[in-house]
């Protein structure tokens, strides 16, 4: 039950940084901006899990990656993996 609830923090802080960093940098729409890049990372990270199989490279799915996704990005699965490749 608290690590459910320490998700939710979790994700909710996140959202709030990045709102905060949109709201710096005057976009013009904070919250879907912030909405729609915490949402990129997930879901590419389910593409390369989904594709993995085809180019070797395996990422597991759990709330570190996810977390990692979800706050950096793009650059963030790739760095990920590429640190999965040389630590595995």
């Amino acid at each position: 039950m608290e690590y459910s609830i320490l998700n939710i923090i979790g994700f909710v802080s996140i959202l709030i940084i990045l709102i905060l960093i949109n709201l710096i940098l005057k976009s013009n729409h904070p919250i879907a901006s912030a909405l729609k890049h915490l949402a990129l990372g997930p879901i590419g990270l389910l593409i390369t899990s989904i594709i993995s199989e085809y180019i070797g490279i395996t990422c597991p799915i759990n709330t570190i990656s996810l977390g990692v996704s979800a706050l950096l990005g793009t650059p963030g699965i790739g760095s990920f993996l590429i640190l999965n490749t040389f630590f595995t």
